[in-house]
This record gives C-alpha cells, sequence and structure tokens, in this order.
C-alpha cells in the first residue's frame, strides 16, 4: 500500500506528463502498480474531477492518449470511468421512480458510450478487475444496454446510429467527444440461469477468476442484493450469497467485513422502522452502530464505517423534532468525533479520496450547529494533505490561500505562482456554495484579515468568478456576518463592479444573480420605458444563459413569462419554455413541482389556456409527488371546496378530460412516460 505522501507525488507525475503529452512516461508509472494500488489509481477522479476542470479539457486529453497509445488499455479504462462518472451523475441518488425521463435518456446514453469504452477495455486487457468491477455497479445501477447480448462469440459492431435528435443533442454538449464507430473484438462466456437473472454475478465471475480474494466486488453484490436495490426485506439474498461458493474460501476477516456491509445497509433502511416508537428504533439502530464503531477490523474499514455512521446520525439529525436539544447535542458530537476518527487513522486512500468530504462535513456542521473545532480536525487534515490533491475542488482552494498566508500551519509561498496559475484555471468550476462556506468558517476561525485581501485580488487581478461574487454579496450586504469580519460596509456601486467581472467573464451565476437584480429593479420602478430597458437586458442575460445550458436560468425565463401580465408572453411561458425545464430535468424537483403548481394555477384560472380541471387536477398531483410543500395540497383542497366542486369534483374532472388541447397533452404524455 502506498503512503500518503507516494499517492500525491504519483498524481502530479501522471497529471504532469498526460498534459505534456509524455505517454511513455505514463506507461512506465502505472507499470509497478498491482492490487489496490492500481484499483485506486485506475479511477477517473484520480486523475480529473469536472469540479476543477472542464468535462470537454477532460476528454480531449484522454482521446489524445488514446489515439497516440490505442494498443495501451489505461486510457480506455479512465474513458470508460468518465462515463460510468457522468452516467451516475445523470441519474442521482433518487430512487427510479423519482428519476425523469430526460434523466433516463442522459444516463442511458452515457451507460450506452461506458460500456463500450469498458469492453473496449477487456479488448487489451480481459483481466482488468477494475474494469470488470465497473461493468458490474453498472450492470446493478443502470442495466446492460440491449446493443450487448451474451454470451459474445464474434466482433461487436457498435453504433450509435439509431440515436434520435435528443441523444445527438446530449452527446453534443460534450465538445470533446466523438460518437466511437467500429467493432469490439472481445468473447464473453454464457452466462448461468443465476446470473442472467442477476447480471451483477456474471462480472463477478469473471472478477474471481483474477482475484478470488477480491473484496470491492463482493460489497457491491451485498448493495444490490440489499431491500433498497434487488434484495429482499429480511435479507435472505445477502444470506445465501455470504453462504454461496462466492465467498467461501475467504478468511473470517473477510467475512466480517462482508457482513458488516450488510448491517449497514440494514441499520439505514429508514422506510422499514416502525412509525410507532420510531425513538426507540432509532436509539436501537444507533447503539448497535456505536459497536460496529468500536469494533476494530483495519483502519480503512473502521474509516467506511465512521463515513456510514455520519451519514446515519446526520439523517437522524434532519429528521429529529427541534425540541430534542439534548439528542441532538449528542448526534453533532458523535459526527464530529468520528471526523477526528478518520483523521486520526489516517488511511492514505481515504484520505486522498474523502478528505473533501471530511472538509465539508466539519465545515457545514459548524456553520450550522455553530460549534469550534476543538479537537483541531482541521488542522491535523490539513498537515496530513499539505492541500496537495489536485482533483479536490477544497484544496486548490485551500492551496491558494495557503500560498499567500499560512492556513493552518501550511504555507506555500514558494509556489504561489503555479498554484495561483492552477487555481484560476479551475476557479470558475468550483462549486459557489462549497466556496462561500469555506470562506465564511475560515473567516470565522480567525483568518478574516488575511482571506479578504486574497479574495479582492483574485476577484481584480485575477477577474475569478467565485470571488467575484462573493465581494458582490459582501458589499451588497447580502452576508452581513462575513461583511462583519472583513470589516467592510455595504457598497452598491462597488458590488455591481464585481458583479459585472463575473458578469464580463460570462459567469451563468453571476448573471443569474444580475437578472434578479434586474427582475427587482423592474418590479420596483414605475417608469415604463426604464422597465422595458431593464426588461430587455434581463431577458438577454437570460437567454444568455439557455444559450450555454444555464437550467437554473431557464427555469427562470419560463416562471417569469408565465408571470407576466402578457397573454402571448404567458402562453409562451407555458408551452414553449416551461416543457423545456420538464424535459431537460436539470433543477431541482423542489422547482420542478413548482412549474407543475404554475400549470394547475393557470389550468384553473384560465391563464393562457382554457380552465381545466382535468389539467389542474394532473398537474397539482404531479407537483405534490414532487414537493410535499402543503401549500399544493391546500391549493387542491381549495379547488375542491369551491361552491358546488367538492361533492362533484371527481365528476367535473373526469368530464374535463376530453376537453385538454393537443399541445397540453404532448406536455402531460411527456411528464408521465
Amino acid at each position: 500500500m502506498k503512503s500518503l505522501v507516494e499517492v500525491y507525488d504519483l498524481q502530479q507525475q501522471v497529471k504532469r506528463n498526460l498534459s505534456q503529452k509524455n505517454y511513455q512516461n505514463l506507461e512506465r508509472l502505472f507499470a509497478p502498480l498491482v492490487g489496490p494500488d492500481l484499483h485506486k489509481v485506475l479511477q477517473i477522479q484520480f486523475l480529473f474531477n469536472p469540479q476543477v476542470e472542464e468535462a470537454n479539457e477532460i476528454l480531449q486529453q484522454l482521446h489524445a492518449w488514446q489515439q497516440e497509445m490505442p494498443q495501451s488499455y489505461y486510457p480506455y479504462v479512465f474513458i470508460a470511468g468518465f462515463w460510468y462518472m457522468t452516467a451516475a451523475n445523470e441519474r442521482g441518488i433518487q430512487t427510479m421512480d423519482r428519476v425523469t425521463l430526460a434523466q433516463r435518456l442522459r444516463f442511458s446514453i452515457a451507460n450506452d458510450q461506458f460500456f463500450y469504452w469498458a469492453l473496449k477495455t477487456l479488448e487489451f486487457n480481459p483481466e482488468s478487475v477494475v474494469t470488470l468491477n465497473k461493468l458490474l455497479e453498472a450492470s446493478g445501477r443502470f442495466g446492460i444496454p440491449d446493443w450487448l447480448e451474451l454470451p459474445v462469440n464474434q466482433p461487436i459492431s457498435f453504433t450509435c446510429a439509431h440515436y434520435d435528435g435528443e441523444a445527438r443533442e446530449y452527446i453534443s454538449s460534450f465538445a470533446g467527444y466523438s460518437l466511437p464507430e467500429g467493432a469490439i473484438n472481445i468473447t464473453l462466456s454464457t452466462p448461468t440461469a443465476d446470473e442472467m437473472s442477476f447480471i451483477p454475478l456474471y462480472w463477478l465471475r469473471h472478477i474471481l477468476i483474477t482475484a478470488p480474494e477480491h473484496i470491492e466486488s463482493r460489497k457491491t453484490i451485498i448493495r444490490f442484493l440489499s431491500p433498497r436495490w434487488y434484495g429482499d426485506e429480511k435479507y435472505e439474498k445477502v444470506d445465501q450469497f455470504l453462504a454461496s461458493d462466492y465467498c467461501s474460501g475467504l478468511s473470517a476477516f473477510q467475512i466480517k467485513i462482508l457482513h458488516r456491509e450488510k448491517e449497514y445497509d440494514r441499520l439505514t433502511a429508514y422506510n422499514t422502522l416502525p412509525s410507532i416508537n420510531l425513538r426507540k428504533a432509532l436509539e436501537k439502530s444507533e447503539k448497535h452502530f456505536a459497536e460496529l464503531v468500536n469494533d476494530h477490523l483495519s483502519d480503512e474499514e473502521d474509516s467506511l464505517t465512521r463515513f456510514e455512521y455520519i451519514d446515519f446520525c446526520y439523517h437522524i439529525l434532519t429528521t429529529m423534532p427541534d425540541d430534542r436539544q439534548n439528542s441532538r447535542d449528542a448526534l453533532v458530537q458523535s459526527i464530529y468525533q468520528s471526523l477526528h476518527d478518520i483523521v486520526r487513522l489516517a488511511s492514505p486512500w481515504i484520505i486522498f479520496y474523502r478528505a473533501t468530504e471530511v472538509f465539508n462535513v466539519l465545515f457545514s456542521m459548524m456553520k450550522i450547529y455553530e460549534f469550534e473545532d476543538k479537537l483541531n480536525v482541521f488542522d491535523n487534515l490539513s498537515r496530513q494533505t499539505r492541500y496537495r490533491n489536485l482533483t479536490s475542488p477544497l484544496e486548490v482552494l485551500y492551496s491558494a490561500l495557503a500560498a499567500n498566508f499560512p492556513l493552518s500551519d501550511v504555507f506555500l509561498e514558494t509556489q504561489r505562482e503555479s498554484i495561483e496559475r492552477y487555481y484560476i484555471s479551475a476557479e470558475r468550476n468550483l462549486d459557489y456554495g462549497m466556496f462561500r462556506l469555506h470562506i465564511f468558517i475560515l473567516s470565522k476561525m480567525g483568518y478574516a484579515a488575511s482571506i479578504k485581501p486574497v479574495i479582492e485580488k483574485f476577484a481584480t487581478e485575477y477577474r475569478g468568478v467565485n470571488a467575484s461574487i462573493l465581494c458582490y454579496e459582501i458589499y451588497h450586504g447580502n452576508t452581513p456576518g462575513l461583511a462583519q469580519m472583513f470589516s467592510v460596509n455595504t457598497n452598491i456601486d462597488k458590488s455591481n463592479m464585481f458583479l459585472d467581472i463575473a458578469v464580463q467573464r460570462r459567469s451563468s451565476q453571476a448573471m443569474l444573480i444580475k437578472s434578479r437584480d434586474l427582475e427587482t429593479l423592474i418590479e420596483g420602478n414605475d417608469n415604463p420605458s426604464v422597465k422595458a430597458e431593464l426588461a430587455i437586458e434581463r431577458e438577454r442575460l437570460l437567454k444568455l444563459n439557455i444559450q450555454s445550458g444555464d437550467a437554473l436560468s431557464q427555469y427562470d425565463y419560463a416562471c417569469s413569462l408565465i408571470a407576466s401580465s402578457d397573454e402571448k408572453q404567458i402562453r409562451q411561458g407555458l408551452f414553449i419554455e416551461a416543457p423545456k425545464v420538464l424535459l431537460q430535468a436539470r433543477v431541482r424537483l423542489d422547482q420542478l413541482a413548482y412549474i407543475a403548481y404554475l400549470y394547475a394555477f393557470c389550468a384553473f384560472n384560465a391563464r393562457g389556456m382554457d380552465k381545466n380541471l382535468f389539467v389542474m387536477d394532473f398537474w397539482i398531483k404531479q407537483a405534490m409527488q414532487w414537493d410535499a410543500d402543503p401549500n399544493y395540497w391546500n391549493f387542491l383542497q381549495k379547488v375542491k371546496e369551491g361552491v358546488a366542486l367538492r361533492p362533484l369534483y371527481n365528476y367535473y374532472v373526469k368530464r374535463s378530460k376530453s376537453k385538454i388541447s393537443e399541445e397540453m397533452k404532448n406536455i402531460m404524455e411527456h411528464v408521465i412516460q
């Protein structure tokens, strides 16, 4: 197992050689790696993170490598990993019944591309365990594509010619990618009956031929055989798997690790807990989880246990009644202690891949529950990482700060030029909410005086997007806490100067903020000509954002049109712009719900369409399915309680069904597909 220092050094060497197109050197760097180290290195997250580097830049570098070294399996592994990551991001973590049609289209296309590149990897290295493991995971999460029929006894002729306009439009959003065509020259054995009914077992069999003691693949099978995926509530399928030949020959220690995976799922299956005596059931689960935390396996497994325990405690915190102060404080302390333990255990690959998660959870908890870092989790983790992970957006941010002043005893002044150059190239991809949170907590920890000039330098000298937006918010009075720590008074002119910097950089978030500021000015202005000019500018900004694919701007634009007093604009919002929001499904579910509510409101009040109770009923129920906002339920009840309607509500709804316009039918059918 490599040390953390060796991992960071290897990442820097790999990224440097890849950017310089020294592909032979890359081969030499990967060649000595075996076992867990090889598995960890051949993950797309080792090389790239879309929150640090543009997806198109990622693809261009990988394709250049693949074209120069067509017989090397390494670039194929990473391209496959990119598409697996993309499919996972498109699908999200919600249950399949809450995955929209648009999401299904996108993750299916990404899954298509993943399977192509994964199978091409096996063409050049049939024993690539990391690829077989990804095939196992993808088969369970997304299914296998229709074009892959097992067994495979002759080359697979892969084509994307059947992709429709929507599919091709999605693929074209990856400017650095060309659809692959051609043969995949592999053979794949005949699945057993059990494997045909549960394809992940097929890939597991192939993994175990090469790596008989491979634990990660068995863990994944256990997760898939649990109730929230394909299993039964009594975990009989999991128990059968643990007792099967797939797990024979494992040591008692390895079997204990697998049993623990089952326990994680069982303890976090919140939907199976009784509604009566729920608190006692949770307390029992918490006690059992604490026992797992205290039962040592290995540094890595102990760290993973604590991450599961953190998720468990956080779930209880977010669902607990506000009056349970003592229980809340105990759970907050348990999460904090677990973070401390993870850092203390210092498992190299855990720290490399999950330090960002530790930093994020720590600062989020400190923000919400207002406690101090008395166990020095931040300082201790900073000393271990020294902010060296080039694919961690937080470590990239921290390194840029530490290049200007000592941050937790890490001072990188001698590397300032190269660090700031890398930071600025990545800065516009960083999540602004994360950026703002971490600047706020660091300022509370005593770094405000050091941070302020650095942030303003990033905004003015480097024209950094996140720094400019934060300075706008501070000087605009949106963040009084930060303004006080920075000793800044509200200055609208200065705030607009910073916002304009970000707008000039074509930041979608800045243009969205500007458009919303203009909306406020429009609402507060009585001069028709001024209102018209402001409205034109607002629409221009929103349309620029929409052209670049910003979903929130599309949402704002649709909502503003529907809310207007002009009949033509209302219809444009309802029948042209709002359907795009529903089709893309790239906004939050509560925002999709609000679009559905607008349809219901307009259908009931005959805004932009004829009054129709069936349409109203359909959309308000869709809104309630997407979001439990009580206002939607109240709206429906008020409609039902209308004069002469309540006893005959269902009758009037059914009678209206035959009067739905064709354009509304098309929108509704899209939603229910």
